[in-house]
């Protein structure tokens, strides 16, 4: 009977099971949230894991809290932004910050839209927002007929550009073809001009 009782006692609540659940496969260090579950420890936790069959957890890292706070308050303000812009204005690497965002990922936080591409033919990068909704659908890439488009748009908008571009695919052409009219080296030695005054 007193077995009975004790056991009664230490019943997980339901509000416990869901807070596990949702915590178990986070990515984050089970000390790092076990304060959410008052009263239980790190090893009645696993227990009961192991009696709910939630399964293996993975790999987990530790994310210094300070990080996920700066994120967070940075965020608040509801402008999404993406991982360089974040890791410039927290002071934070842009591998960090992306693999803290990662790990709240779909919980506390989505991708809310996609930035400009950065370069010619490259992805957009995602812009992150607070929340846990659905992800803004991401772009189809560039084909390569696309790239070379709009890289071509890109060079008729700059002359100097297109100027540089085009001595270079000249100055290719040339070497290949064997068109290119190379200085004597030995004509090197001789003085382009006279220092004698003509008679």
């Amino acid at each position: 009977m007193t077995k009975k009782i004790r056991r009664m006692k230490n019943a997980w609540t339901r509000k416990e099971v869901a807070t596990l659940r949702a915590n178990w496969h986070n990515g984050l260090p089970i000390k790092q949230w076990m304060n959410e579950l008052p009263g239980r420890s790190y090893s009645a936790i696993m227990q009961r894991a192991h009696e709910l069959e939630l399964g293996p957890r993975g790999r987990c890292f530790a994310v210094p809290p300070t990080t996920w706070t700066l994120i967070q308050r940075l965020l608040s303000d509801g402008v999404a932004r993406t991982v360089n812009a974040i890791a410039a204005a927290v002071g934070c690497s842009g591998r960090h910050v992306y693999t803290t965002l990662e790990r709240y990922h779909g919980a506390e936080t989505r991708i809310a839209g996609w930035a400009p591409r950065t370069r010619n033919g490259g992805d957009k990068p995602a812009m992150w927002a607070l929340g846990s909704g659905p992800d803004a659908r991401k772009p189809r890439p560039l084909s390569p007929t696309e790239a070379t488009r709009r890289y071509r748009k890109k060079l008729r908008n700059d002359p100097d550009r297109m100027i540089a571009r085009e001595g270079k695919d000249w100055l290719r052409h040339a070497e290949r073809h064997g068109n290119l009219i190379r200085r004597d080296q030995a004509a090197s030695w001789l003085p382009t001009t006279s220092n004698h005054a003509p008679t």
